[in-house]
């Protein structure tokens, strides 16, 4: 018997595909196995990777999870692969069993999803239920992507430690066709602490072609957010295209931890509600323009917890904009965000220096 269910990340999305039920006569079976066998797993793989890499070829169509076949490999045992993304939630676990004794197992995660993994780093592992402890080796994989999201070098997931905020870091920007020379980028940082959120402009110069670009991401700018967090998100406009990179979110350590209650649990601030209303396949947003000023150059992000639903707008405020309601139409439809959306501005002040405003966050709403 089986049922579907799902995992949880911060934009509370992902899927686990099927969860497996099993009797009581089933489970002593896999304790007993468990204490009797000792077995070094293999890693698995992605067909068509090479080199620590999965090309656009490759995720552009079905691809294959491959768990080599190992000595001792028991016919129906169960066994989880795993995907585990590092910056969205687009994590991918399938259960299966073992059908043979002497082949390897393979399992094919859907182009649909392929797509949603590209652009930044992942990990491979399963999960073979016949011993104790049941977990593979990980297996590391860059999935190119015709952009990639903004990677923080010396941090390890998505949490900037104290030590590291005190120190500063530093951010990478992956090398992609996008980036070739000529290439105008405009890179945002936003943080809970609206003060400290800053922009930075340049172009990619010839002797750049196929190199990382990487920025200082000064202490004074994480110091600021700690206790809170900073996201991070980039354009790039080339022979006339432009590429939104996805925001990369980064909760920042303080220096001190919260009291912890001994019976009950932390709580944490909820988000507000976007109702599905479809108009005309846009998501209204309202905009007030409340501390700008003429000229002022404006840059406002929204996205969605769905891969590939950033949408960045960036215009210079006239004399007829001020004091008004800015009306923006970000271009997907409530159901395609994925369950969640945030939104922030940033303001470059014509008079010089920036700020950023309050972060959105909302739910979409399932009622309908």
């Amino acid at each position: 018997m089986s049922i579907m269910g799902s995992s949880r990340d911060a934009f509370g999305t992902g899927r686990l595909e099927m969860v497996a039920f099993i009797t009581a006569q089933e489970q002593k079976k896999i304790v007993q196995a468990k204490r009797r066998r000792r077995i070094d797993l293999p890693a698995s793989s992605i067909d068509g990777a090479e080199n620590g890499v999965i090309p656009l070829t490759v995720s552009s169509k079905d691809m294959t999870f491959r768990i080599p076949c190992f000595s001792g490999q028991q016919v129906g045992a169960p066994l989880v692969a795993h995907v585990r993304t590092r910056y969205s939630s687009s994590d991918w676990a399938k259960v299966t069993t073992i059908t043979t004794a002497d082949e390897d197992t393979t399992l094919v995660i859907p182009a649909n999803r392929a797509i949603d993994l590209r652009g930044q780093p992942l990990e491979l592992s399963y999960d073979y239920l016949f011993i104790d402890p049941p977990f593979s080796p990980k297996t590391l994989y860059l999935a190119e992507g015709l952009i990639y999201w903004p990677e923080l070098d010396e941090v390890e997931g998505t949490l900037i430690s104290s030590e590291l905020a005190d120190k500063g870091v530093s951010l990478r920007i992956r090398a992609s066709d996008a980036l070739s020379p000529g290439a105008l980028v405009a890179l945002f940082c936003h943080g809970a602490d609206c003060e400290s959120s800053w922009v930075k402009y340049f172009r990619i110069e010839a002797s750049d072609a196929g190199k990382d670009v990487i920025i200082p991401v000064e202490p004074r700018h994480l110091k600021a957010n700690k206790y809170g967090h900073v996201a991070f998100v980039y354009t790039v406009n080339n022979g006339g295209q432009q590429w939104t990179s996805p925001v990369s979110e980064f909760q920042v350590e303080g220096d001190l931890r919260s009291p912890v209650p001994d019976h009950g649990s932390l709580g944490a601030f909820e988000s507000g509600r976007l109702e599905i209303i479809d108009e005309s396949g846009k998501t209204p947003i309202t905009l007030r323009t409340h501390g700008m000023s003429i000229g002022d150059v404006l840059t406002f992000v929204f996205w969605g917890s769905a891969v590939g639903t950033v949408y960045v707008l960036q215009q210079t405020l006239g004399a007829h904009q001020i004091g008004k309601d800015l009306k923006i139409r970000a271009p997907y439809r409530p159901d395609q965000l994925g369950g969640a959306a945030k939104a922030f501005s940033i303001v470059e002040r014509a008079s010089g220096g920036a700020v950023g405003s309050p972060l959105m966050w909302l739910s979409v709403s399932t009622n309908r």
